[in-house]
């Protein structure tokens, strides 16, 4: 496979979690509103473009609100804590974000009452039948 056919799939709701603790959450605008994990976020994607250079990207997103996964491994979604409100009051330009310019063929998904990681399974199923 060479540099140009490589395909890339991204859970953009794990990758913003992780970006936002990544950082201090003091960084912001002049305005006061915060942009730790918008940083962070677009660092990790550029770093990973400009290294990787992948010829195809996809990035999935958590749907808002409780998921199939809720109900099915409700003990595993249980005891984990609500997101920071300091991520939330990002989270609107997260997915605008991610539609930069990146210079190549690119395609988000999200899914009511879905997340990301069976998604990006299926979009690896279907790696073989996109074009070239």
């Amino acid at each position: 496979m060479t540099a140009n056919d490589e395909l890339y799939l991204i859970d953009g709701s794990s990758l913003a979690y992780r970006a936002f603790f990544a950082l201090p959450d003091t960084i912001s605008t002049q305005e006061g509103f915060p942009t730790n994990a918008l940083y962070g976020l677009s660092a990790m994607m550029m770093k990973v473009l400009a290294e990787e250079r992948p010829g195809r990207l996809v990035v999935a997103w958590d749907a808002p609100g409780p998921t199939f996964r809720h109900e099915a491994y409700s003990d595993d979604t249980a005891g984990r804590s609500k997101p920071p409100a300091l991520l939330k009051e990002q989270s609107p330009p997260f997915r605008p974000l991610m539609h930069g310019n990146w210079s190549m063929p690119y395609w988000m998904r999200h899914k009511k009452n879905s997340f990301a990681p069976p998604r990006l399974s299926e979009t690896a199923g279907w790696r073989r039948h996109w074009p070239k």
